[in-house]
């Protein structure tokens, strides 16, 4: 198996924001652990924190982004409130405002 052929751990990721063994991690909907952060990298503990939920957000994020980018490109010539009901979702979902 090559590189491209490799899936990502299935989303929704989710942050454990209580550390273990000095360590953040975040899980995968399968059980498994796809991102382990590690403390003592110069950054405090908040900034540790916001890091990891910043990369759960985007990764949980990226399937709907696509699929709202896609979606608006294959109908371009809908009209601007058209648009914006179909991207508001996912736009919610990447700026955590939505699980």
């Amino acid at each position: 198996m090559n590189k491209q052929d490799t899936q990502h751990t299935p989303t929704p990721w989710i942050f454990n924001e209580y550390p273990t063994y000095a360590d953040f991690t975040i899980w995968g909907d399968n059980g498994l652990v796809p991102v382990v952060t590690e403390l003592g990298d110069g950054l405090t503990y908040e900034q540790d924190c916001a890091n990891a939920r910043m990369i759960v957000r985007a990764v949980n994020a990226h399937a709907d982004l696509v699929a709202a980018l896609e979606l608006i490109h294959a109908n371009a010539g809908e009209s601007p409130e058209w648009i914006r009901a179909r991207i508001a979702p996912a736009l919610a979902k990447a700026k955590g405002d939505s699980q």
